[in-house]
């Protein structure tokens, strides 16, 4: 049974078992994490199942007694599924290791969303205990998203070696099982691992190599999204015009899908490309299209980032009126928004502009204001560029 769902809608679905029997399902997942709720014939909750985010759900479960049991499928964003019952029997000895493997592969996947390092490393261990019975069961997709979910949990912990050991144990299984999906994101998840190390070179390489599949199998969002990591990567790399030849198609095919906030994001990126390529009148122009969209959203975060670029761009033009305004918009959006580390950052351009009409008194006040937030941010590059912006205007 095939299903489309609508954020936080529930789909039910029914089937007699009698007492005893064990029904034996899987509900295929696609574009949306779901939560399958089993209810017995009184209406009473008998089980849930929630083990994974992506890929094929199991669900397992025994009739207490004869009668309709329902099975609801939900997700809180918009998706699709395919509902398959496998079995409807008698218990079976590999039902133990079955229930077993699901328990605690859910355990796992709830530890995973709390996301404190303590949650993470235990989910770690409930997701190798699953992984030890997805194995006895000869279960390969179960298997795959096993490996996926541990390497998710090392990722979230910043321990990318450990993360790249089981992405790489799960991106053959991805391609024995013709799981385009699970291939692309696994290569996509080891370029983000590679770029966190500073390993460009092969960073780049995996996120080709899952462009190339979101590309070949008509995955059209995922392929904007790697492409925008491409162009971020590109760009830190000082390829500017690279980077745009990945940002403007993505932009493209962002907007075709309707994603505001990741076309806002990529308008910005846009401009700051065109910015270190040295053409400030189209970098304003992409720059502005962001600002209105971020401010349309009402994310004033973004905006403020976006201005604070605006007005360095301005201030590089010798325009030191525009980019005061700018960077003191930007100040108040990073304030209003608790974004301390932007803060920080415009008060050193808040600084230089100051120090660019000659007012020093004022320049001297933002440079220490952003000293004193780097350190308490502990941002050591923060506090160097303070410091050599407050040792440039003092006097000899």
């Amino acid at each position: 049974v095939d299903g489309l769902l609508a954020p936080g809608e529930t789909r039910w679905h029914s089937i007699h078992l009698d007492a005893g029997q064990i029904c034996n399902a899987v509900v295929e997942q696609r574009g949306a994490d779901l939560v399958i709720t089993v209810l017995d014939p009184a209406g009473g909750r008998l089980a849930r199942f929630d083990s994974f985010e992506r890929g094929r759900e199991p669900v397992l479960f025994q009739a207490a007694s004869s009668g309709l049991y329902r099975l609801g499928v939900s997700g809180k964003s918009k998706g699709s599924y395919g509902l398959e019952v496998l079995q409807v029997r008698a218990t079976e000895p590999l039902d133990g290791p079955l229930l077993e493997a699901v328990r605690h592969s859910t355990e796992a996947k709830r530890l995973l969303g709390e996301a404190t390092a303590g949650s993470l490393r235990s989910s770690v261990e409930q997701s190798k205990e699953a992984l030890q019975r997805w194995q006895l069961l000869h279960d390969r997709p179960a298997e795959l998203a096993t490996l996926i979910q541990i390497g998710d949990a090392f990722h979230a912990l910043s321990e990318y070696g450990n993360a790249r050991d089981q992405y790489q144990q799960a991106l053959p299984i991805s391609r024995e099982l013709h799981d385009h999906q699970s291939e692309g994101e696994i290569l996509n998840d080891l370029g983000t691992g590679y770029w966190r190390e500073g390993r460009i070179d092969e960073a780049i390489e995996s996120l080709e190599g899952a462009a190339s599949i979101w590309k070949e199998f008509g995955f059209r969002y995922e392929g904007a999204a790697t492409s925008s990591n491409l162009g971020i990567l590109l760009w830190q790399a000082g390829e500017w015009q690279q980077a745009l030849s990945h940002y403007l198609p993505a932009l493209e095919t962002i907007r075709s899908l309707g994603d505001r906030l990741g076309e806002a994001y990529l308008l910005n990126n846009i401009g700051a490309a065109y910015h270190s390529l040295g053409e400030p009148q189209k970098a304003l122009d992409y720059l502005n299209q962001a600002l209105t969209t971020f401010r349309t959203l009402g994310n004033g975060a973004a905006a403020g980032r976006t201005l604070g670029l605006m007005g360095r761009i301005h201030l590089a033009a010798g325009l030191n009126h525009k980019a005061l305004e700018c960077e003191q918009q930007a100040l108040q959006l990073a304030h209003t928004a608790g974004d301390a580390r932007t803060e920080a950052l415009t008060l050193n351009s808040l600084g230089m502009v100051y120090d660019a009409q000659g007012d020093r008194a004022m320049a001297r006040e933002n440079f220490q204001l952003a000293l004193a937030r780097s350190h308490a941010l502990k941002d050591q590059r923060g506090e160097a560029v303070a410091l050599q912006n407050l040792a440039h205007i003092e006097p000899d």
